[in-house]
């Protein structure tokens, strides 16, 4: 399986988001690691046949769909072993910022993370910018 894996700009922080593409599939995903932002395309499935198989048109094209779903902000937690795990901010932790950040500092210290190398962040959409959280 061939990946494309390169960066281009996130439509809502404007800066620097992940992006994998695969070459076998068509499928595409962007991430930004500041705000949380995402978005992808999937092909989809085809349930009645064979379930490896996508759907397709009348004319032969692979059915996709896209999917976008706005960041509130990201997490990073980086192993004192070097790996990385990124995920994004769902709107409902946002109504009590304090606990998580208390929960994200909790997870720093009771997991084998390299606390110079993880972060929180929590998107402000007024001034368009990621307020950044460290354990």
């Amino acid at each position: 399986m061939a990946s494309v894996i390169d960066t281009r700009e996130c439509p809502q922080y404007h800066g620097v988001a992940d992006s994998r593409y695969n070459c076998r599939t068509y499928e595409d995903w962007l991430q930004c690691l500041v705000c949380g932002y995402s978005a992808w395309v999937v092909n989809l499935r085809d349930r009645k046949g064979d379930p490896g198989r996508f759907k397709l048109t009348k004319d032969g094209r692979i059915i996709q769909r896209f999917y976008e779903r706005k960041g509130y902000g990201a997490y990073y937690l980086t192993s004192k072993q070097g790996a990385g795990q990124f995920g994004g901010i769902s709107k409902r932790h946002l109504n009590d910022a304090s606990k998580m950040i208390a929960k994200f500092k909790r997870i720093c210290a009771e997991r084998d993370v390299d606390p110079t190398a993880s972060y929180l962040t929590k998107w402000d959409e007024g001034k368009k910018n990621a307020l950044l959280f460290l354990p």
